[in-house]
């Protein structure tokens, strides 16, 4: 809570795994793999490793390929660079997702849509350095398999706009670094340093990570997609990203304390009715009264103007919420 056809022999996975592993960082002391036991799903590109660099191969007459991590990741920073022959498209998955049989979704607009078994779909941070269509898209934000594009599209952005900022720090035939920043809802890009991406979603809040190749008319197949100094950190949950801190979001819960609240009646935090365990702040039933158990807490600071966020789970038959601009002083009635 806070405001503000592939190779995949043994031998190639052994290899595979020491360049994933010294390209990682991973909070959990058990983090022994990255993409370590990662298999390609979908087309026949191959994947292999040259000097400390993946590269993926295109072949022709397949579908899209991605070289997908067996873990799946919810909120983490993800870096890395690319480098990609000009006149392929690319992109890295995201809390992606490949089921073994048919499932239906239904759509923005309210229609029921079916996703074939095996294949991959979830959020895509694109690759698009083809000079030849100059769109230059590069850390846009697109759906695989879903909703298609999503920044610019659906979710915001000018096509324009996102094009000539796109033209302006794309590095077309050379290396170029990508930041993604996925965090709860709040997904953001950057590009060579440049804010690409920076929207709300809650679409799809876990998957695996994906590395792919693009499929290719024949004349393409032998080209190829680089990527190196990958790195990824898992954020915690109850703690804040250090782009987050220097944006000024502020933890009010951090797992374990309730140092930041009080009760609305008093000014120490209720001694029943609510208690913070395995990471969450959680209020206790009260048997169906107003204020009987607990009661409502408050924050210890008062905020003015501010944004705020946290995630929830409720009870069925519950009711709950979350108010702003609370005056204690002013309700010493027998309610909330």
């Amino acid at each position: 809570m806070h405001s503000a056809s592939a190779n995949t022999s043994p031998n190639f996975m052994r290899t595979l795994l020491p360049f994933l592993l010294a390209a990682s960082t991973l909070i959990a002391e058990d983090a022994t793999v990255f993409l370590g036991g990662s298999r390609p799903k979908g087309g026949k590109a191959t994947y292999s490793l040259e000097n400390g660099e993946l590269v993926g191969t295109a072949v022709a007459n397949t579908p899209n390929t991605f070289l997908c991590t067996d873990k799946e990741y919810g909120d983490f920073v993800l870096e890395y660079e690319f480098k990609v022959d000009e006149r392929l498209n690319s992109g890295v998955q995201i809390r992606s997702r490949a089921f073994d049989k048919p499932t239906t979704f239904v759509d923005a607009k309210g229609k029921t849509q079916t996703i074939p078994a095996g294949r991959v779909h979830g959020y895509q941070i694109e690759i698009d350095t083809d000079s030849t269509k100059n769109r230059m898209w590069t850390a846009g934000l697109y759906e695989e398999g879903r909703r298609s594009w999503l920044v610019p599209g659906i979710l915001g952005g000018s096509e324009k706009d996102f094009t000539e900022q796109g033209r302006a720090i794309t590095k077309v035939g050379d290396w170029n670094h990508v930041r993604i920043e996925a965090i709860g809802p709040h997904l953001r890009t950057w590009l060579n340093g440049h804010l690409r991406v920076d929207v709300m979603d809650g679409d799809s809040q876990t998957g695996f990570i994906g590395f792919q190749v693009h499929s290719i008319p024949k004349e393409l197949a032998g080209t190829q997609n680089r990527w190196r100094n990958v790195k990824l950190t898992e954020i915690a949950p109850n703690t804040l990203a250090e782009t987050e801190k220097a944006s000024g979001w502020k933890l009010l819960f951090d797992g374990t304390s309730t140092d930041a609240w009080r009760s609305v009646k008093s000014e120490s935090f209720p001694s029943k009715g609510w208690v913070a365990r395995n990471g969450t702040l959680t209020v206790l039933p009260g048997n169906g009264g107003e204020s009987v158990n607990g009661g409502d807490i408050v924050t210890k600071q008062a905020f003015k103007a501010f944004e705020f966020s946290t995630e929830f789970r409720i009870t069925e038959g519950a009711n709950s919420g979350i108010k702003y601009f609370v005056q204690p002083a002013l309700n010493k009635g027998a309610g909330s």
